[in-house]
């Protein structure tokens, strides 16, 4: 992501940046040579973990957790967003003092997950230490459908 980023910020205004964030997560099936995809939602994927022969991994690179396993001859991999892995990804909207955040699919999302935008948002940003201001507020209408929302974070 950090390359990505720096690329965005070199030709982009970061006032003009929304760092994407995914609040669903991606299972994908293999069932002998075919592979299938669903979206999960984050309830979804803390359902499966509840199983005892299931352990979620973390990976390094693209920071967020995954597992996988077996149900009969079918192989299934889930990569999912939690409060660790959301949480990474604000400090990195943070770091390159961008705009702000879209998110997809409300409702999908790790529910820990606004206590840390808030947080965030209560960061004081060039020199500020006025806390006295809501740190978002919501920029898209009602969403139909999968439609994309967005906050912006005050002072960015």
């Amino acid at each position: 992501m950090n390359k990505a980023l720096d690329y965005a910020v070199r030709y982009v205004p970061r006032e003009k940046l929304l760092l994407g964030l995914p609040f669903y997560g991606r299972e994908w099936i293999e069932t002998g040579d075919e592979i299938t995809t669903r979206n999960l939602a984050y309830l979804d994927a803390r359902t499966l973990l509840d199983r005892p022969e299931i352990r979620s991994q973390w990976d390094q690179r693209w920071r967020s957790p995954w597992f996988r396993y077996r149900d009969g001859s079918t192989l299934r991999t889930v990569w999912f967003e939690d409060r660790r892995s959301l949480k990474e990804k604000l400090q990195l909207m943070v770091e390159y003092r961008l705009r702000g955040f879209a998110a997809w699919r409300l409702g999908s999302e790790d529910p820990e997950f606004w206590p840390l935008a808030a947080a965030v948002g209560k960061t004081p940003v060039g020199g500020s230490s006025d806390r006295s201001q809501k740190p978002y507020t919501r920029q898209s209408r009602r969403p139909k459908g999968n439609a994309v929302n967005h906050l912006r974070l005050r002072g960015r």
